[in-house]
């Protein structure tokens, strides 16, 4: 795909066009992706632990403010946690074993989405 886009772009004119657009609409359905993982996750912490589990225990912090504010944490720290695991976690920079970790990856986001 990145080799057809370089192509498309290089020649100029409406080929570079779709080029671009192509290479935006890309990356839009990625950004949609990550977004409804993300969004998923946090949405079953938040709900599921937070409100049937920790607000009944202490009700007191069942406002909607506070489910709120739980939520954003929870969203922020998935995504610190994420980058965090990208830049640093060396067996994803491994080329032996790189392939079999994106693979287990792969298999606990279907399994926890």
């Amino acid at each position: 795909y990145g080799l057809l886009l370089s192509d498309f772009m290089n020649r100029g004119g409406f080929a570079e066009v779709v080029g671009v657009v192509s290479a935006c609409s890309a990356i839009a359905a990625i950004m949609s992706t990550a977004d409804s993982a993300l969004l998923g996750v946090s949405n079953i912490l938040s709900k599921d632990f937070l409100v049937n589990w920790l607000f009944t225990c202490v009700p007191s912090w069942n406002t909607p403010r506070m489910v709120t504010w739980f939520s954003r944490a929870i969203s922020t720290a998935i995504v610190t946690l994420t980058v965090v695991m990208a830049i640093k976690w060396e067996p994803l920079h491994n080329e032996e074993t790189k392939a079999q970790i994106y693979g287990d990856l792969i298999g606990m986001q279907n399994a926890i989405l």
